[in-house]
């Protein structure tokens, strides 16, 4: 093993992901697209009866940043939980299995975090969509 390969990521990325098959490629090319590039994906497929693991299967064949672990279906928590066991990151950053993420997200966050080594933890503002229109539902946010 390289001295590369042995250096832990800045980020860990955990996603839960339950009969996603929908959802999960567009989800990971959210991730790929990010301007921060330290981090590993590490997708937990909770027992999924569909072609979830096939499909991170084939893009982890492609990105050697993302993993996927397999576990019988025991929930959105246990599949999270285990993921953080598998985590190398400084940082552990949560993503739905059907959300997507602006391409600086990443970025914008550890640099946060880096600057303020007192914040336990940081969150974004959301905007929810209509996925087959793109049309804006609503936007959460704190301001």
């Amino acid at each position: 093993m390289s001295a590369d390969q042995a250096k832990s990521p800045a980020v860990s990325v955990v996603i839960a992901a339950f009969n996603a098959e929908g959802t999960i490629g567009e989800t990971l090319e959210s991730i790929a697209a990010q301007t921060f590039r330290d981090y590993e994906v590490i997708v937990v497929d909770d027992g999924s009866t569909d072609r979830t693991a096939e499909i991170v299967g084939l893009i982890a064949a492609e990105r050697p940043q993302v993993v996927c672990l397999g576990q019988p279906n025991r929930g959105q928590p246990a599949a999270r939980n285990r993921g953080i066991g598998a985590a190398r990151g400084r940082y552990v950053a949560f993503v739905d299995a059907d959300d997507l993420w602006m391409p600086e997200k990443l970025e914008k966050q550890v640099r946060y975090l880096d600057a303020h080594p007192e914040a336990g933890m940081v969150y974004s503002d959301a905007e929810v969509f209509d996925g087959a229109s793109g049309k804006t539902l609503c936007l959460v946010s704190d301001k």
